[in-house]
Parts: structure tokens; sequence; C-alpha cells
């Protein structure tokens, strides 16, 4: 881990990743320092230093492991919230992250792995992949699942509120989906399902970005 430099120099960020690798942690037969490294290392070097909005995407997945750190020291979780978007957006098959993380891991990363249905265009599937990910959301016991999810979503927010104030609704034509009425209604959605949370700092920023960014679609 020393040699990796986390790119933001935040420290909170720091002490989440180094919770995540620290070679002493064994929380199942198939989670320990080296794969969790091997693991991390992969998504790091060959997926996602990808530039988007101007910065490396690694710091998005990096962020959301932040978030999630400040409600739990769960390690299983922590390794999710890093690789939850790796099997949607790379090569990484759900297989692979069962073998270096464990199934739980697998099955929190599941939860975060839309149908892409690649053969359709990605706008007419939106709202289709939005709700199907909505009924695990509502369904699903796990608290895991949920602190998941509200780091992913915040995060998500975070960026969408730095751009909005730039921007505006324009921001909304990078987006598969550009009608914000449409947006508002997922984001909505997501904090009625995590009310669950409600307690942690987390949720009430969400709640607050979500009402900043979707003011105009209550």
């Amino acid at each position: 881990f020393d040699t990796i430099i986390i790119p933001g120099n935040c420290p909170q960020l720091e002490d989440t990743i180094r919770k995540i690798m620290k070679s002493d942690l064994t929380v199942g037969s198939n989670f320990n320092g080296l794969n969790t490294q091997k693991g991390l290392w992969k998504l790091i070097v060959d997926h996602r230093w990808t530039v988007t909005s101007g910065a490396p995407y690694i710091l998005h997945p990096m962020e959301v492991a932040s978030i999630v750190g400040t409600m739990t020291d769960d390690r299983e979780i922590l390794a999710a919230a890093v690789l939850h978007d790796t099997v949607e957006d790379t090569d990484t098959t759900l297989d692979e992250i069962r073998e270096h993380f464990g199934r739980r891991v697998e099955l929190l990363v599941m939860t975060e792995t839309e149908e892409k249905r690649y053969e359709l265009p990605a706008a007419d599937t939106w709202e289709l992949r939005k709700e199907e990910s909505l009924i695990i959301l509502e369904n699903t016991q796990d608290i895991g699942v949920k602190m998941l999810w509200l780091g992913d979503k915040l995060s998500n927010m975070r960026s969408f509120a730095r751009e909005y104030r730039r921007r505006g609704n324009e921001l909304w034509q990078n987006f598969n989906q550009k009608d914000p009425s449409k947006q508002a209604w997922y984001y909505r959605k997501i904090a009625d399902c995590l009310s669950q949370l409600d307690g942690y700092d987390a949720y009430s920023e969400y709640v607050s970005l979500v009402d900043y960014v979707f003011n105009a679609y209550n």
C-alpha cells in the first residue's frame, strides 16, 4: 500500500483504504491482504485512470469507500465500495470478485451491477434498468447494501451539484437520461429507500444535495 499514491491528499480516504488493505485482515477464507491488494491494484492500474469531467475516474470508487467508511468499519462493505463499478465498467467478472474477496463482497457488488442490455441504446433502457435496481434496493434487508448505495449515490450527487452550480440543468445533456425530472425521480426514490440511514451525516448530505439539484422537481 505504501507505494500507492492516493489522489487528492485526503487523510480520511487514506485511512479507509488502509483498513481494506492491511495484511492482517482475515474476514473470510478468500479475503486477505494479498488478494485485496491484487484486486485493488487491478482496479487502479488496468482500468480506473480513465479521465471523466477533468478527474481520474479512480477518484469515484475511492470517494465511495471514504463515505462508506464514515458509517462502518466492515471490511467487506468497504471492499465492495471500492469495487462496486468493476463488473459494469471493466472486464472483471463476479466470479473474480468472489475468488479474491469472497461471496459477500460479490453479492454486494452484484446489487450495484445493472443488466446493461448492450444490444440496445443505453438511453432506451435507462428507466427499465433503474426500476430493476430499485426493486433490489427496496427489498433488501442488508444494511451493507444500503450503505454501499448511499456511498455511491452521494458521490454522484456531489459531482452533480458541482456541475449544476456551473451549468444548471444543461449538465444532463452529458448523460443517457437527459430529462432532469426522471433523474429527480430516481435519486429521490433512492432517498426514500435509504431512510433507515437517516442518522448518518452522509444521508443528510445526500438529501440536501438532492433537494438542491432537483429543487424544481418535487
